[in-house]
């Protein structure tokens, strides 16, 4: 138990580390990635009709 309080204390750290190594061309990918996923979550997954 104590080793998966640990690995999740080190996610935060391990994800900016991550971040920090990202390429101009790779921080484009994540910025089309993370953009796509904000235009799905806004445009929502029901049909208008339904409310």
């Amino acid at each position: 138990m104590q080793y998966i309080i640990e690995r999740l204390n080190d996610v935060p750290s391990d994800t900016w580390r991550w971040f920090s190594t990202l390429s101009r061309d790779e921080w484009m990918i994540v910025l089309a990635a993370v953009t796509f996923l904000g235009f799905l979550c806004m445009r929502g997954f029901g049909s208008r009709s339904s409310y």
